[in-house]
């Protein structure tokens, strides 16, 4: 059978066992429920799109789904709302209940891509489900969902051996992903397979509270460009084969006073910094950390508690100590301006919000806590729906490109503006400069992600794509299909490129110290030079001057002259010849 297709006013599916179908399609229907139930080996085993739907519907459509099990599934619950923006293409909204359902087995050959995966969706309420062995366990892109109920400890859903990410929740500003009494975790007496993140937000607005992350494989949570302010608390996050919690300064701040619990007895301290979230062979190097700052900015993380073993609590802190605030008592005057600008964010005072966040800017342009107030400058802008440009152009006059760690922040934040105002070709070909000269592996990692999602976007009827670009995810089917291989491009064995010109790629961190990492391309076999110079244009530093073969290969800068001396704080450049071409990269120490 390819497709079953039902429609009538209400519907209802139980105790069926659904083998082999591409799709169970509901349309032109009010209310469904599909209950003890079982899909396997389907396409889709659910699958509901408000694009078949007819107009004159214009309540919406509520699904139930309850005692239901999905296994070997492409996607076992498909839900898609067509977007304009943040709003439904017509006025249809789905609004899903799925309840004491399993997704998965500890069958390492029974393994869903997708349990849940959600497209614009109005509405989900998701209570007691088992989530195993899935590459996600829930995906959610620009999608409203509960997990879960903050007054009931009771309903509790499980995610184990999810093998990209338990929950990914992506591009949904405004939209909260609120996330209750969940359990991420490897029972210790559970079959040997391995799992992933935990929570993976991007771009997204989300409550995680009282959840448990244990034993997996990858990181607890990983955050990125994300709305949390004082929303992630009562968590319990232990003993994680990764770090503990990942992802940049303001989306780390959202753990402030919030009373989770961080526990980590591993004894191994790596002296070589990880650089690439996703890299499991670099997961070792990641397990020692309570927290990785990404950013370049601050992280605000007092009012928790770290149990660190044996290990000094600030050796557990990435890229090192200088990027936390962890007592709360922190003096720096922009921090004390950010936070009243915060709060007044947070109080629905826009204008108030807006002059303080200038009065940082304005300040403040050349410190990197300036880079929160940039963030919030466009989360205001864009929660009072005013004029993107307007922004743009004020922050071309503040920001300039003296200021590297805030100017790099700054032209993130433009390309978020572009996004909001579905300026996709513009944003595509933004995001397609980060790509081919990432900051770090992270930038581009995301960077990769973003893109995706505006392609997927763009009315490719009316804009003609870019020839340049990395990726062409069109559709939401091909976007989620980016999504699985994204994660796992080492497990599927793709062969190293040579490199088609000299190029330094990036150096992780940057700002750094009092270390950096540096990353370059070198086309052909032959004699490669590397070298530091100050911004005098001095040489401070030979780090390389021997052949090399044709490939990517890094070197560690330890902040030293050739004399073995710390230099100063500044600006620096990293030079490298080769074969008549030479390539240079900025890089800033920050004492």
């Amino acid at each position: 059978m390819r497709d079953s297709q039902v429609s009538d006013t209400d519907f209802g599916l139980t105790n069926s066992n659904i083998y082999g179908i591409q799709k169970f399609m509901v349309k032109d229907i009010k209310k469904a429920l599909f209950s003890n139930n079982t899909y396997k080996n389907c396409s889709y085993g659910v699958y509901v799109n408000n694009n078949d739907m007819n107009e004159s519907i214009l309540e919406g459509f509520e699904i139930k789904i309850q005692n239901c099990t999905f296994l070997n599934n492409k996607y076992g619950i498909y839900a898609y709302q067509n977007m304009v923006g943040t709003a439904p293409l017509n006025q249809f909204l789905i609004n899903l209940l799925i309840e004491d359902s399993n997704f998965g087995s500890q069958d390492s050959q029974i393994l869903n891509d997708y349990g849940i995966a959600l497209h614009g969706v109005d509405f989900a309420q998701i209570n007691r489900c088992n989530f195993n062995q899935n590459l996600y366990g829930l995906y959610a892109l620009n999608s409203d969902f509960t997990i879960g109920n903050i007054d009931d400890a009771n309903n509790v859903s499980k995610f184990y051996y999810n093998h990209i990410a338990g929950i990914a929740a992506h591009h949904a500003l405004g939209n909260d992903a609120k996330i209750y009494h969940c359990v991420f975790s490897e029972p210790v007496d559970g079959p040997d397979y391995k799992s992933g993140i935990g929570i993976w937000l991007q771009s997204a607005s989300a409550k995680i509270m009282h959840n448990e992350f244990s034993g997996l494989d990858s990181h607890g949570i990983l955050m990125y460009d994300s709305e949390t302010d004082r929303n992630i608390g009562g968590n319990i996050l232990w003993n994680n084969k990764g770090c503990e919690m990942i992802g940049d300064s303001n989306s780390l701040s959202g753990i402030k006073d919030g009373y989770n619990v961080f526990t980590e007895n591993s004894s191994t301290i790596n002296s070589v910094l990880p650089d690439d979230p996703f890299d499991k062979e670099e997961i070792e190097s990641w397990n020692q950390y309570f927290l990785a700052n990404l950013s370049r900015s601050t992280a605000q993380i007092y009012g928790n508690i770290f149990n660190s073993g044996e290990v000094d609590f600030l050796l557990r802190l990435y890229p090192d100590e200088s990027f936390f605030d962890y007592w709360g008592t922190n003096p720096d005057p922009v921090m004390t301006l950010v936070n009243q600008g915060v709060s007044q964010f947070y109080q629905g005072a826009w204008d108030s919000s807006i002059a303080t966040m200038k009065a940082v800017v304005e300040t403040y342009p050349d410190s990197v806590q300036t880079e929160f107030a940039l963030e919030y400058l466009y989360l205001i802008t864009k929660a009072i729906d005013a004029d993107f440009d307007a922004l743009r152009v004020y922050l071309d006059q503040k920001i300039n490109s003296e200021d590297l760690a805030v100017y790099l922040k700054k032209e993130q934040v433009k390309t978020k503006t572009y996004i909001s105002e579905k300026d996709y070709p513009t944003a595509i070909e933004r995001l397609q400069l980060i790509l081919n000269n990432p900051e770090t592996v992270a930038d581009s990692l995301f960077a990769l992600v973003d893109q995706g999602y505006c392609l997927m976007n763009q009315n490719t009827n009316q804009s003609k794509m870019a020839e340049n670009i990395t990726q062409r995810s069109l559709n939401f089917n091909k976007y989620l299909d980016l999504m699985c291989n994204l994660s796992r491009v080492k497990e599927i064995g793709m062969s190293p490129q040579i490199p088609k010109k000299l190029n330094i790629s990036s150096n992780y961190p940057n700002p750094f110290n009092p270390s950096t990492k540096i990353c370059f391309d070198v086309p052909k076999d032959g004699k490669v030079t590397l070298s530091i110079f100050n911004i005098k244009g001095q040489k401070v530093k030979t780090l390389i001057s021997e052949k090399l073969g044709a490939g990517k290969h890094e070197v560690l800068w330890d902040g030293k002259n050739n004399n073995g001396m710390t230099v100063a704080s500044g600006i620096y450049f990293a030079r490298i010849e080769h074969g008549g071409q030479s390539s240079v990269r900025k890089m800033m120490l920050m004492k």
